[in-house]
C-alpha cells in the first residue's frame, strides 16, 4: 500500500491516490468478481472479525460482542516504532489508553530481518587485442561539391588540401591607427595607437576586404602572410585585401603607460571596447580607401 492512500485527500502526504485506482486494478488483475461491492463487504467482515480501528478500546460493547461471537479475545495493542526510521516522527510513541502499549525499537525496523550479504568474487578478465588489419574499403576520389554519403563527405570532415597558389613576394605592411581609449565617453579625449597589418597582394578593385580580428595574444604578420591559411586561400580566390587588427592591451597596442610599463589601467580592456575598435577601424579605412566593398571578418578562439 502507498502511504498516500491513508487519511483521505487531506492527509499529511498531500493529495492521495484515489481508491478507485486500486479497485480498478483489482478488477483488471483478479477478475470482475473483485469489484467495489466485493471489496467493501470484505473490509466490513474483517472489521467485524478483528475489531477494526476501534477494536481494542475498553468499553466497546459492540466490539466485545463481535469478539465473543468470533471467539477472539482482544487484550493489549502493541505499536512498534523504529527510532531511526524516516517516519518515526509521524509514528505513535505515547498513548493515554491503558490498553495501548507503544514500544520503541532501538534500531531500524528493516534491520530486524537483516540477512548477511554474500560477496561474489569474479576472476579478473584478460583483455584480448584484435589484430590491426588495414581497411579494404574503396573510397571515391575527392571531388568538390560531391554529395554527402551517410551524413558525411566522402573523405570525412577533413578539409582537402588547398590548391596551389603563387608565392607572394610582397610582405605585409605594419601600421597603426588612432583609437579612443574609451568609446563610451565623448568628453574623454585620451587615445592610443592600435597596431594592424595589411596585405594587398591579391587585391582587386572590386574585391572584398578581409579583416582578421585579434584575440588574447599579440598579432603578427603571419596572419596575413601564411599561404596555407584558409582566409588567405580565399583571398586569392576572391581578390581580397587582407587586414589584421591587434586587440587593445596586447602586443604593441598598449593603452596608456610606456613600453617599459604598459597598460597601467585595465579598466578599458573589454570585448565591447574592442568591437567598437573594429567598427571605428572599418569606418576609417572605408573613408581613406574610398571603399564600398563588403567587409568579411575572421577570428579564432576569443577573437
Amino acid at each position: 500500500m502507498f502511504e498516500t492512500t491513508n487519511g483521505g485527500p487531506g492527509n499529511i502526504f498531500g493529495m492521495g491516490v484515489p481508491l478507485s485506482y486500486f479497485i480498478n486494478m483489482c478488477t483488471e488483475v483478479f477478475g470482475p468478481k473483485y469489484n467495489i461491492d466485493f471489496t467493501a463487504k470484505a473490509v466490513r467482515e474483517t472489521n467485524i472479525r478483528y475489531g477494526g480501528a476501534d477494536g481494542y478500546r475498553a468499553g466497546n460493547k459492540r466490539l466485545l460482542f463481535a469478539l465473543s461471537v468470533a471467539r477472539l479475545q482482544g487484550t493489549n495493542a502493541v505499536i512498534t516504532n523504529g527510532r531511526n526510521d524516516p517516519w518515526t516522527r509521524l509514528g505513535k510513541t505515547t498513548s493515554y489508553d491503558e490498553s495501548v502499549v507503544c514500544f520503541q525499537i532501538t534500531a531500524n525496523l528493516e534491520q530486524t530481518w537483516e540477512m548477511p550479504r554474500a560477496r561474489t568474487v569474479y576472476p579478473k578478465s584478460k583483455p584480448i587485442k584484435a589484430p590491426a588489419l588495414p581497411s579494404h574499403k574503396a573510397y571515391p576520389d575527392w571531388s568538390h561539391y560531391k554529395r554527402m554519403h551517410l551524413g558525411r563527405p566522402p573523405m570525412g570532415f577533413v578539409r582537402p588540401k588547398p590548391p596551389k597558389i603563387k608565392q607572394v613576394t610582397q610582405k605585409a605592411k605594419r601600421d597603426f591607427i588612432t583609437q579612443p581609449m574609451n568609446h563610451f565617453n565623448d568628453e574623454d579625449m585620451r587615445v592610443f595607437q592600435q597596431k594592424y597589418y595589411i596585405n594587398s597582394a591579391y587585391a582587386k578593385s572590386d574585391g572584398p576586404i578581409f579583416l582578421i580580428i585579434g584575440g588574447e595574444t599579440p598579432m603578427s604578420s603571419a596572419w596575413v602572410e601564411g599561404q596555407d591559411m584558409f582566409h588567405m586561400v580565399l583571398a586569392q580566390k576572391f581578390g581580397a585585401t587582407v587586414f589584421a587588427l591587434e586587440h587593445r592591451y596586447y602586443g604593441d597596442s598598449i593603452v596608456g603607460g610606456t613600453v617599459d610599463d604598459p597598460n597601467p589601467d585595465l579598466k578599458y580592456l573589454s570585448s565591447l571596447q574592442m568591437l567598437h575598435d573594429v567598427a571605428h577601424f572599418i569606418r576609417t579605412k572605408n573613408t581613406e580607401m574610398g571603399n564600398s566593398s563588403p567587409w568579411i571578418t575572421f577570428g579564432g578562439s576569443y577573437g
